[in-house]
Order: C-alpha cells, then sequence, then structure tokens
C-alpha cells in the first residue's frame, strides 16, 4: 500500500548459491536492474504508480528499449489509453485494450494517444509487451480497474459540499457584529440609508428587478427592512 522514499528493493539470488557460475550471473543481472532502476528513477516511477492505483485503480508503464540494451520506462497517464474515436474499431478494442474476441485477458494492444495535450482524437496501438498494466478492486476478466475511493464517490462529494456550505455561512455570521432595526424614518430618509449601504446593484436574471447588494465586511452592522 505504500512506496517508500527509495522505492522497492529487488535482489538477485542465485538458485545454486555454491555454483560460482551462478553467482556471477547474479551479479550481472543485480548490476542491469541496478543501472535500470537509476536511469529511470525508479523510487519516483514506482510512487507514482502506487498513487495511480489508488486515484484511478490502474497504472500504465511504456517500455522504450534502447540501444544499449537498457530500458526507459515511462508513466503513461491512465485518461491517454482510450478506444479510437469514431466507429471505426471492433467491440474487442473497448476501453483502449485490444485482446482476443472472446478472451478478454490475452491483452494484443493499448490505444494511447499520441499527443494528448493538443490532439485527443490521433492515437496509436502500442504491442501489449511495450505496455506493463495492472489493476485494483476489479475481477481478472476487467480491463480496467476502479477507483479505491469509487464506492464512497458520491458520499464524499456530499461531504465536501456540506462542509463549504458550513464554512459560509459560519464565515457570514461571523462578519455581523449586530443587526439593527430602525423605525420612524421616512421614504426619503430610508433611500438615502439604502443608497449609503449599497455595495451594487444587479438585475435578477428571471425577473429582471434591480436588487442591491452590500458587501459584508468585518464587524458589519446590519440594518433590517
Amino acid at each position: 500500500y505504500v512506496v517508500g522514499g527509495d522505492g522497492l528493493n529487488y535482489k538477485v539470488v542465485a538458485i545454486d548459491p555454491k555454483s560460482a557460475k551462478a553467482k556471477e550471473l547474479a551479479k550481472t543481472a543485480q548490476h542491469i536492474i541496478d543501472v535500470t532502476r537509476e536511469i529511470n528513477e525508479s523510487p519516483e516511477l514506482e510512487q507514482a504508480c502506487m498513487r495511480s492505483m489508488d486515484e484511478n485503480g490502474e497504472f500504465f508503464v511504456r517500455n522504450f528499449p534502447r540501444d544499449d540494451g537498457f530500458t526507459d520506462l515511462r508513466f503513461v497517464e491512465p485518461e491517454h489509453v482510450k478506444p479510437p474515436m469514431g466507429e471505426g474499431w471492433e467491440p474487442e478494442m473497448s476501453f483502449g485494450i485490444k485482446t482476443e474476441r472472446n478472451d478478454v485477458r490475452n491483452r494484443e494492444a493499448y490505444h494511447v494517444l499520441t499527443d494528448p495535450l493538443t490532439d485527443q482524437s490521433t492515437g496509436e496501438w502500442i504491442p501489449a509487451e511495450q505496455i506493463t498494466h495492472r489493476t485494483l478492486n476489479v475481477g481478472p476478466n476487467a480491463k480496467r480497474g476502479l477507483p479505491t475511493y469509487y464506492q464512497v464517490h458520491a458520499n464524499l462529494r456530499r461531504c465536501e459540499d456540506l462542509l463549504a456550505s458550513m464554512t459560509s455561512m459560519a464565515k457570514t455570521r461571523a462578519k455581523i457584529a449586530l443587526i439593527r432595526k430602525i423605525s420612524g424614518l421616512t421614504n426619503a430618509s430610508a433611500d438615502r440609508l439604502i443608497a449609503s449601504l449599497t455595495g451594487a446593484t444587479i438585475t435578477d436574471p428571471i425577473n429582471n428587478e434591480n436588487v442591491t447588494v452590500e458587501k459584508l465586511r468585518y464587524g458589519t452592522i446590519l440594518t433590517t427592512n
């Protein structure tokens, strides 16, 4: 559930600890893993994958083989994996993941946007062997994962709205020092009082009536009508 600051640890162990050749191969393999982790800044990548598992229910990492034998690993945003635009794709390409028609667990390719910042309609099919994809909170036959908080998302939204309303009400009340009611005013005096308290005048879009708006400053004294 948590990836620390140093990331995950990988250790290559020889199957036969008594074999000098096995130990040498294990040492070489460990070196390759360590260099790969260093060039890809693996702790940050692994933390991004863990966060994405909770936030999106999945993560995608694309592999780019290099000429020197190592591999560059790049995080792919889940929203950038989507089916092609239009009607020119088959049902087995749903959710941007191409599988065999009758076997959703046999992944063949992933459709990834080529220029997500400026064009959300163009992508390319990436062979499945170049994509590492893990899902969370779903069964083995689901193509995509579900966020950890999906089940309580609606409740969290309602709590957020309630908290915003409560803080807004508390802030408004805290600005009011007292409420006064003035009696015995003439119409002219009342108009002058309203004009002095009015911060702005707006038009009600429903009935087109002019409505005066009073800005609540700290220590405001409200005057009732």
